[in-house]
């Protein structure tokens, strides 16, 4: 079996963080080689009782790192970043 061509690897990505309500218009999503790139604000839209803390977005990360295709994953987030393993928010939204 081939390996999916970027354009269907992107399609897979956006479908996980639409599954997680990620405002789609507030991410950039750009996928070289099986490499994705994701940059800007990861927010959700607007849910009753549903808010992004650090476990959620640990969970949208691994789902996101086994998409079919995906070799790499980065993320330059404005609002979020790693550290020591977790993610944690930071001030700018």
């Amino acid at each position: 079996m081939t390996p999916p061509h970027d354009l269907e690897i992107t399609r897979r990505v956006r479908a996980v963080l639409a599954n997680h309500w990620v405002d789609l218009g507030k991410i950039s999503i750009r996928t070289v080689s099986g490499a994705v790139y994701l940059r800007g604000v990861l927010d959700q839209i607007q849910q009753p009782n549903n808010n992004l803390d650090s476990s959620h977005v640990s969970v949208m990360v691994d789902e996101l790192k086994s998409v079919d295709g995906v070799e790499r994953l980065s993320l330059h987030l404005d609002n979020w970043r790693e550290a020591a393993g977790q993610w944690e928010p930071t001030n700018a939204s």
